[in-house]
């Protein structure tokens, strides 16, 4: 919130999405019904709403501009539409010449930060000493001094340092849709034997036992294909 007028969203991101309108879109919506109470739109009345604001910072190494605008208009396949969301796109890596950049000074010092990281891997440094020659060059020219004292200094140090492993990514991911699919066949194996026992009308508790699952479950099989008895 900005004073009692707006509610600003901000998303800083080094991987550009063109996807961002829809997913602000999503983000206001879930705002918005946080602040209104579930009965409020059935009343006669306007509820009155702060007006949102959508930013997203870039410091990828892609070429953009310095300021664009995207729309969620862009998305979809129909010319004619009811619907729009603006969002302001600003490229925030190091440029002396930045409009944005003069106007926030902490904005330019993580900028000439990030720009020290890159040059030092450029040159050849670990991803680690890279970071820690950038605080350095930092705090010796009065960049986000304070910011980089020893304990916000380890902190900028894991946080940067972080990698992700995008390939082990991609493995948890089969994984999760390998344990899904086993569950689905496990359970879809599971109901075609309730309900095999059911037709037979076998009791609900040596059902439970034999297809080993909760009895509820049994029942709520039953009661799903008109099977149940008492």
């Amino acid at each position: 919130m900005v004073g009692n007028r707006h509610i600003v969203l901000m998303e800083h991101q080094s991987t550009l999405s063109e996807n961002m309108p829809l997913r602000m879109l999503w983000y206001i919506a879930k705002l918005y019904r946080q602040r209104v109470k579930p009965d409020a739109p059935y009343k006669k009345t306007r509820i009155l709403l702060p007006a949102p604001e959508f930013y997203v910072f870039y410091n990828g190494t892609g070429e953009t501009p310095e300021h664009w605008t995207m729309r969620l208009s862009d998305a979809f396949t129909e010319k004619t539409h009811s619907l729009e969301l603006e969002l302001s796109a600003f490229n925030i890596n190091y440029d002396k010449s930045s409009e944005l950049l003069q106007k926030c000074n902490d904005l330019k010092c993580y900028s000439i930060f990030v720009a020290q990281v890159r040059q030092k891997i450029s040159e050849g440094k670990p991803l680690r000493q890279a970071i820690i020659k950038a605080i350095q060059y930092c705090k010796e020219n009065d960049f986000l001094k304070d910011y980089f004292s020893n304990k916000e200094q380890r902190e900028v140090l894991d946080m940067v340092n972080f990698k992700w492993d995008w390939n082990r990514a991609m493995e948890v991911r089969a994984e999760e849709a390998a344990e899904e699919a086993t569950k689905k066949a496990t359970e879809a194996k599971t109901i075609k034997v309730v309900i095999n026992m059911l037709k037979d009308r076998e009791p609900y508790e040596k059902i439970s036992r034999q297809a080993d699952t909760p009895l509820e479950n049994v029942m709520e099989i039953a009661k799903r294909n008109n099977l149940a008895y008492n």
